[in-house]
């Protein structure tokens, strides 16, 4: 038989096959490996956090890294706000490379139905939580939002985590609904501030109803926007002191969020009401859809699976009925549908209808 002389050694010719199939699998092998790792650079997660004025998604690899956010107002349309973010992130990413979406804010339910999510947990708790990793110079979160003010104090117990459910509620639904009744954008009602001369004027730091009529006085007496606005602030800021942050000690700098950290004018006051160094800007909006999806890299990649393309296609509509259960609270249940198929129930009063499973 002819030798063949490879690798310091003789074959013959059926060692020789042997040899060379060998080689095959180590190649093929090596890469399949190769193959791996290229798909894990491509694996991506999804966080979403719906809230009622708006909608903020992050997107981050497998390390964590940001790859692609987007912002939009929901403009009192949550379904359709989602379905238009779902059309920007198709356009720039593939749908088969996102493996997982997890959902926060008060709208969460719906993210989870319609993108078939994983709730990732309340919002401030995982803005807590991504803070006192991320930000240890930070000592307290403030969040003036939409329809909800909060207050967490990093580095506590449990215990102090979350919101206070007694607080007023709409300070940042007020603050936008006087900027659409001066017809100004936040960054017009920034500018007037800046040209307010800090005179003696005081605005009722009660409730927004009592706002609005020292608002509206003053405008009639013909005192300056400019003015106005910079008080107005500081009743809005007072109000959450006095409500949601009662007996709350700041001491070390704080995080400022929600609709109402858009204004200058209002972090200028916190800074003034606590004597404490506050931190806010734009970047700090998605803190809430970046701390879902990064536990959705740690928790959930194994668990969840998103709807992809079909959120597009797909046609949804809604039933109505009362719950017959015999507890005898006859609850009204709002009925979400995909596709003519039931996909979630909500507005029960109890537990019972909080684990729907569609069929």
């Amino acid at each position: 038989e002819k030798l063949i002389v490879r690798w310091g050694r003789a074959l013959t010719p059926k060692r020789w096959r042997l040899a060379e199939l060998e080689e095959k699998i180590r190649l093929g092998s090596w890469l399949s490996s190769l193959y791996i790792e290229w798909r894990k650079s491509r694996m991506y997660y999804l966080g979403i956090d719906l809230g009622s004025y708006s909608l903020e998604s992050v997107l981050v690899d497998e390390k964590g890294t940001l790859v692609w956010r987007d912002q939009a107002l929901t403009a009192g349309d949550s379904l359709r706000a989602l379905q238009q973010m779902a059309e920007r992130l198709l356009k720039a990413h593939n749908a088969e490379d996102i493996v997982c979406v997890a959902a926060t804010g008060s709208g969460w339910r719906l993210v989870k139905a319609v993108f078939g999510a994983e709730y990732a947990g309340e919002e401030m708790e995982l803005i807590q939580a991504y803070c006192e990793a991320h930000y240890p110079e930070l000592a307290s979160i403030v969040k003036i939002g939409y329809e909800e003010t909060a207050v967490c104090h990093l580095h506590q117990p449990p215990k102090r985590r979350g919101r206070k459910n007694e607080c007023i509620r709409n300070l940042g639904a007020f603050y936008q609904q006087q900027l659409e009744r001066w017809q100004m954008s936040a960054a017009q009602w920034n500018h007037l501030e800046e040209e307010a001369d800090n005179e003696e004027l005081h605005i009722s730091a009660k409730c927004p109803a009592s706002m609005l009529r020292d608002m509206v006085k003053y405008e009639q007496m013909g005192l300056s926007k400019a003015l106005i606005a910079e008080k107005m602030d500081e009743a809005l800021v007072r109000c959450y002191l006095q409500n949601t942050a009662k007996d709350d000690e700041f001491a070390g700098e704080i995080l400022f969020v929600g609709i109402l950290a858009n204004s200058l004018g209002a972090a200028r006051a916190l800074e003034r009401e606590t004597g404490q160094t506050v931190r806010t800007g734009e970047v700090y909006a998605f803190l809430g859809a970046e701390a879902a999806a990064l536990k959705a890299v740690k928790d959930m990649a194994d668990r969840v699976k998103w709807r992809g393309e079909a959120i597009l296609g797909d046609r949804y509509s809604y039933g109505f009925a009362h719950c017959e259960d015999g507890c005898g609270k006859h609850c009204a249940l709002t009925q979400f549908k995909i596709n003519d198929q039931l996909q979630a129930v909500w507005g029960g009063k109890c537990d019972r209808w909080d684990n729907f499973i569609p069929e």
